[in-house]
């Protein structure tokens, strides 16, 4: 009997002890329910940012699980969404594709308008141009007859298309993934590529690394793509184009003159306008609480900080960021945007 006793206070012991370990945390151990959300992301640099922006949600984050799933490009992240839980996924998208979604335009084209996107926060990854190691190339129409390594993006290449069309020539587009399009101009597959770079317009900027290597052995030449001519084909194509004139100063290649890039490279992360109120509160909280641990695993995202995220969605209105995100950026103080 006195055994008996004696094993009924020590499990009672056990039972009290666990009792207050659990009460310290919000865990999903302690009871809770853990919380899978999807982040649709893209094959390349972005890719590599939401694999980033994944970890920092399940590590610092209590209670949700964020894994990122790699697609070919940002459209495809919208498309794939529309059969998604509004409240078990977040994408990433390229601004162009998130307003030609809304409009139903271009890779859209088929699905007709989808006004449910709504926007969390964006990422700057600098901008884009036009390269080349032929020093006989020095214009798009220089291009006619020959081909051209482009990001797996259906919405840009879409785009150059119509640009194609407008000058009347014949290039041949190979949508290939960040590094293999590099790879495809070095080993003589394509005579120029759509390069990425960063920085600001008008200044000297930085090529990505990718194109830093080409350097060190090849003499690189740029191609500028006018935006006149950027803005004529997205009329044709009956979209909105939200990239402004960008231009990289003398030096960005080196012995080279300025050159017009293509526009700026950023990456915006979107949910549905259904999506629960406090889960994108919590991890919009989480994500600007963490946003200098991006840059670890990109280096575009090196010195990224909370107010960058809200002040690179561009000029967008309250009704335009989920309710959720514009809830915490005004308790922070980042809303409404310098």
């Amino acid at each position: 009997m006195i055994m008996k006793k004696r094993l009924a206070l020590l499990l009672a012991a056990v039972l009290i002890m666990s009792s207050i370990a659990g009460c310290g945390t919000q865990s999903a151990s302690s009871g809770s329910k853990t919380v899978d959300i999807e982040l649709l992301g893209s094959s390349g640099t972005t890719y590599q940012v939401a694999v980033g922006v994944a970890d920092i949600i399940t590590n610092q984050l209590d209670g949700y699980r964020m894994s990122a799933t790699g697609t070919t490009n940002t459209a495809a992240n919208m498309i794939a969404m529309k059969d998604k839980d509004a409240n078990k996924a977040i994408y990433m998208g390229s601004y162009a594709a998130f307003v030609q979604c809304q409009e139903g335009t271009v890779a859209f084209a088929d699905y007709g308008p989808d006004d449910r996107g709504r926007l969390i926060c964006a990422f700057s990854f600098g901008n884009n141009g036009l390269i080349t190691l032929d020093p006989n190339i020095k214009s798009i129409e220089d291009l006619n007859g020959k081909s051209i390594s482009w990001d797996a993006e259906a919405v840009h290449t879409e785009h150059f298309r119509k640009v194609c069309e407008i000058l009347n020539i014949d290039v041949d587009i190979k949508c290939l993934g960040f590094t293999d399009k590099y790879e495809a101009l070095t080993d003589g597959l394509v005579d120029a590529t759509y390069a990425n770079f960063t920085g600001d317009s008008g200044t000297v900027m930085v090529p990505v690394t990718n194109l830093q290597e080409i350097m060190l052995t090849e003499d690189v030449y740029p191609i500028s793509f006018p935006v006149e001519l950027q803005e004529q084909a997205a009329q044709m194509l009956d979209a909105t184009w939200p990239y402004t004139a960008t231009v990289a100063a003398a030096g960005t290649i080196p012995n080279q003159p300025e050159f017009e890039l293509y526009g700026s490279a950023s990456v915006i992360l979107c949910c549905y306008e259904g999506a629960d109120e406090d889960m994108i509160y919590a991890f919009t909280k989480t994500l600007c609480e963490n946003a200098d641990q991006l840059g670890n695993f990109d280096t575009s995202c090196k010195g990224l900080t909370p107010e960058l995220m809200v002040s690179q969605m561009g000029d967008v209105t309250e009704d335009m960021i989920h309710p959720g995100a514009l809830k915490y950026y005004k308790e922070a103080g980042l809303w409404p945007a310098d």
